[in-house]
């Protein structure tokens, strides 16, 4: 055979075993294992829910009466979708003794001090949609979501971030459908949160809107609410 026969043979083979080479396969390409957890489909739980079943772990951060950071942790090993209610409050952990989210009594702490109060909460705007938030956390991490909020006991000395508080259903605190319905709106960008914090004082601690006035200055006329 000549130099270009032997040439052309060579090509030839080169060819075909470029033919029948499997492909290498990418990772993006890869099979996942079907019972692995990045095959599973996020699980849907409701926050406290989830939390009573020890699935979450649930913190909140108060920077003060008017804004939080809620911290989710998931616990289990499949990824979840965890539906955050879009009105609730935060208690002092040590309101819990009475059941109620509450101080007992007079609200006064051990030596005297005034107890710190309880605050309602809801998630902002871009967070707040159709049947409330979700956070997507993937297995064993944790995401955090922005809160805004309003005081829920006038008077009362408001949370810091080192306090230590809980969250809890809004229930815990207060059974008037109407201060769900303000935060909900407040949450919408229906209220202020000098509208909210005015209605929430009226309708929990029973402030006027006169004695608002007159205390406070004019935050929130009695015409520009309607829960």
């Amino acid at each position: 055979m000549n130099a270009l026969g032997r040439c052309a043979l060579v090509v030839v083979l080169a060819v075909a075993n470029m033919s029948f080479a499997a492909p290498p396969r990418s990772k993006s390409s890869a099979r996942i294992p079907p019972g692995s957890p990045a095959a599973a489909p996020a699980r849907s739980v409701d926050l406290f829910a989830a939390e009573a079943e020890g699935l979450i772990e649930v913190r909140v951060i108060p920077r003060d009466e008017k804004q939080a950071r809620v911290f989710v942790t998931n616990k289990s090993k499949e990824p979840l979708k965890v539906r955050m209610p879009d009105a609730l409050a935060a208690v002092p952990v040590l309101a819990q003794n009475n059941g109620v989210g509450l101080f007992p009594g007079n609200g006064q702490q051990q030596g005297g001090q005034q107890a710190p109060q309880p605050v309602g909460m809801t998630p902002g705007m871009q967070q707040n949609r159709g049947n409330g938030p979700i956070f997507n956390v993937p297995p064993e991490q944790t995401r955090d979501m922005k809160v805004m909020g309003v005081c829920l006991a006038y008077g009362k000395p408001g949370p810091r971030p080192v306090m230590n508080y809980k969250l809890v259903p809004l229930t815990h605190v207060t059974t008037n459908p109407a201060v769900a319905s303000v935060l909900r709106r407040y949450g919408r960008g229906e209220y202020s949160q000098t509208a909210a914090q005015a209605a929430a004082w009226n309708l929990i601690d029973g402030r006027t809107w006169q004695q608002l006035a007159r205390e406070k200055g004019k935050m929130v006329s009695a015409s520009t609410f309607d829960p």
